[in-house]
């Protein structure tokens, strides 16, 4: 194998790498999961794929568990969209109602309960509110309020691992 052949290999392996990180800083990312505020959905060591252009494009949806930017500490943290912009929001005996209708929501694994947010909350334009799907222990907007679309980063599009 000749120099001229070591460099040019040593060339395309450098842009593959440099692609690979683009990609992954802009498009898609591998995240692992380090709480547990959205079991029973997924688990603490769950290998999840995000994709982090998406919102470049589309506002998030209700039902969408996307990745954001905890606004109170230097965190990543996963969390439901529950309500977007002029949903109203209400907590009734432990159940949550947008626009008045309550919401079956079968992977919440415990009642949900006012924290710290006043209810009922309308969401402001250009925020969502989040919620854990472990209710009884997550840190969500009912402590922090609606979230600016600026701090969410991405959505989870599937588990990775374990399958």
């Amino acid at each position: 194998m000749s120099l001229r052949s070591i460099r040019q290999y040593v060339v395309i392996l450098l842009i593959a790498i440099g692609v690979s990180l683009v990609i992954q800083k802009v498009a898609y990312a591998q995240i692992v999961v380090q709480q547990h505020s959205m079991e029973v959905t997924y688990h603490e060591g769950d290998r999840l794929l995000e994709n982090k252009w998406l919102y470049h494009f589309a506002k998030p949806e209700r039902g969408d568990v996307v990745i954001l930017q905890d606004p109170d500490e230097d965190i990543r943290l996963i969390k439901r969209v529950v309500g977007i912009a002029g949903d109203k929001l209400e907590l009734r005996q432990g159940k949550l109602l947008v626009n008045g209708s309550e919401q079956i929501e079968p992977y919440v694994s415990s009642p949900t309960f006012p924290v710290q947010v006043q209810f009922p909350i309308v969401v402001p334009e250009d925020a969502v509110f989040v919620l854990g799907d472990n209710r009884g222990n997550s840190k969500d907007s009912r402590v922090f309020g609606a979230i600016p679309l600026s701090l969410v980063e991405g959505k989870v599009i599937t588990r990775l691992w374990p399958l």
